[in-house]
């Protein structure tokens, strides 16, 4: 019983949303403070907050995306962060938000992971603190694995081994 998005947002009625972020009314914005947007094919872009444009009716560009990609997770940072990337055939890599420059809201972004043929992104999540991730496969399996158990890499490696994975069977998801 919902309204269609493009009867409350500036979108056209062809575009689906993957996710919203809210930006507080009476926030001080610094220079830590951005979006962080993650494509399919690893590509991990930060536009500075205080860089987007103000409250307006008309749409604007976030962020560039490749032919043959598609945006996947959308989130808010402060600086000091860690992002952790998970890809469909069990790769993962965590690096620091540091490791991601600032860009201008036209531009695609940088490489997150090295990625095999055939493989991409399934999952990105900014980590808040110490702890454990949860990954689930296609067949059902999960895996709960402490946060050390990864090791801190510079962006665009290419990762660490999350898992073995039998024939046919993909990561699906990260929390």
């Amino acid at each position: 019983d919902g309204l269609p998005v493009e009867k409350v947002a500036p979108f056209p009625n062809d575009q689906a949303p993957i996710g919203l972020v809210s930006i507080p009314e009476k926030v001080t914005l610094n220079d830590d403070q951005a979006i962080v947007t993650v494509s399919a094919a690893g590509l991990v872009k930060k536009s500075l907050l205080q860089d987007l444009p103000g409250a307006s009716a008309q749409a604007f560009l976030l962020t560039k995306v490749n032919q043959g990609d598609r945006l996947g997770w959308v989130f808010i940072t402060g600086g000091a962060s860690e992002y952790f990337l998970l890809t469909k055939n069990g790769m993962s890599i965590r690096f620091i938000d540091e490791d991601v420059r600032a860009m201008g809201l036209g531009s695609a972004g940088v490489n997150g992971i090295k990625l095999a043929v055939g493989d991409e992104v399934v999952s990105a999540i900014r980590l808040t603190g110490r702890g454990e991730i949860l990954a689930a496969a296609s067949n059902g399996l999960a895996w709960r694995i402490s946060l050390d158990q990864f090791p801190l890499q510079g962006r665009y490696g290419q990762g660490t081994g999350l898992c073995k994975l039998p024939r046919g069977v993909q990561m699906v998801g990260l929390i």
